[in-house]
């Protein structure tokens, strides 16, 4: 009986055995399952904020780009503007000194024919 009785609670204790191994198998499958589902969701979550990051990055460097690129073109501009102004005060002056030596050239030639003139009625008075 003993004998038997051991070899029964043998086969008990295998069955048993068998069964919490089948159970843990499973239990085992199914952790798998849902930590491949999980790392799944965090891979896609990651996909989508390297995207998004990626989008706001893309986003951001046109936006700096374009602003940078029309200050660039407003600085051009004002230079160009400030350039034609000082052109054209370049241009005002050169005419003005241009005028003044004319003036001063009229006024000279003016002087000395009035020298001209009142040192031949010197010599009129002087003669009589």
């Amino acid at each position: 009986l003993d004998l038997k009785s051991a070899r029964d609670n043998n086969i008990a204790t295998q069955k048993s055995h068998s069964l919490k191994l089948q159970e843990l198998n499973g239990k085992f499958i199914e952790e798998i399952s849902q930590l491949k589902d999980e790392t799944q969701k965090i891979q896609e979550s990651h996909v989508t904020e390297v995207d998004d990051l990626t989008n706001n990055f893309n986003t951001r460097t046109e936006a700096a780009a374009s602003e940078y690129n029309n200050t660039v073109e407003e600085l051009q501009t004002e230079h160009k503007d400030n350039m034609i102004n000082l052109q054209g005060l370049l241009d005002e002056s050169q005419s003005q000194c241009t005028q003044q030596e004319l003036d001063l050239k009229s006024a000279r030639d003016n002087n000395i024919a009035t020298q001209k003139s009142h040192s031949l009625k010197l010599q009129e008075l002087n003669g009589k």
